[in-house]
């Protein structure tokens, strides 16, 4: 298919809007966003007076890259994987001169630091097929990062805002919820994207917490750990998946003003902290 550079309302040097050729690649997982209307909307939250590097991962065609751009001051980063993308992105990065760098790099192998000084703020239409992998590893290096704007599909979206006695309460919920403040922002239909895909889409906001719930270094490190254990044995209550590694599990949930008979996906991430940083003392 051919896509005009007048997707981005803007002609190049010479006053021209020339074709670029381009087809879809199913295996990166792309459905593009080309309604510039909604792009403004994704980023219409930002702050301008933000001073650290905007990253977004996934650029695609560049969209919600020219959103971003018209929207704040600052740096901005674009990584793309796709060679076929990265025509139409150097044609913006032409046209907004230093602002904007182009990267073709692999996001699951970003290191940030060698792109550009902390603090970062994400934007992303993820790839859904990498995206909770994504999220797992900023979340393992939150204390770069101001902010996340990302899109995820819609059912992967309500499991990261679900709360205790939810089927849907998991690893990555509690992850989450325990470092970050998170923002159901809207739901966007499948229609808006191109290819559509089977599913509709939710943007969330998330904000690192200023002081994380999890204060010692220790209990953050051992957290997930012990998720893994106690997920692998979701329905059996949490004295018998953990009696094995602590005998005295009763009197350790009992101190955590836990139930007994609680399974995990009945804790509230409180009492999961404070059980998280009493097991921590007695592992170390």
């Amino acid at each position: 298919m051919f896509v005009t550079k007048k997707l981005f309302n803007i002609k190049d040097k010479c006053g021209k809007t020339p074709k670029l050729k381009f087809s879809y690649k199913k295996s990166m997982g792309q459905n593009f966003i080309f309604d510039l209307g909604l792009s403004y909307r994704i980023v219409s939250h930002l702050s301008l007076s933000f001073n650290g590097t905007t990253v977004e991962i996934g650029s695609g065609l560049g969209s919600l890259t020219r959103a971003i751009l018209l929207r704040s001051s600052g740096k901005v980063v674009s990584i793309e994987k796709d060679q076929n993308c990265l025509n139409a992105l150097c044609f913006l990065s032409d046209i907004f001169n230093d602002r904007l760098k182009v990267l073709r790099l692999d996001a699951l192998n970003l290191n940030f630091t060698d792109i550009a000084k902390p603090p970062y703020r994400i934007i992303s239409n993820l790839p859904y097929n990498i995206s909770i992998i994504l999220l797992l590893q900023w979340l393992n290096n939150i204390s770069l990062f101001e902010s996340f704007t990302l899109m995820f599909q819609k059912e992967v979206a309500e499991r990261l805002l679900s709360v205790p006695y939810s089927k849907t309460y998991g690893r990555t919920t509690i992850l989450l919820q325990l470092l970050c403040h998170v923002e159901h922002v809207m739901d966007i239909p499948s229609d808006f994207f191109t290819p559509v895909p089977k599913v509709d889409s939710s943007l969330l906001y998330i904000r690192p917490k200023r002081r994380f719930v999890i204060s010692r270094d220790e209990t953050r490190l051992f957290t997930d750990r012990l998720l893994k254990i106690i997920f692998n044995h979701r329905r059996k209550m949490l004295r018998v998946s953990l009696r094995s590694i602590f005998p005295n599990i009763n009197e350790l949930l009992d101190k955590s003003r836990i139930n007994r008979t609680s399974r995990v996906d009945e804790i509230t991430i409180e009492q999961f902290v404070t059980l998280a940083d009493i097991l921590c003392i007695i592992s170390i």
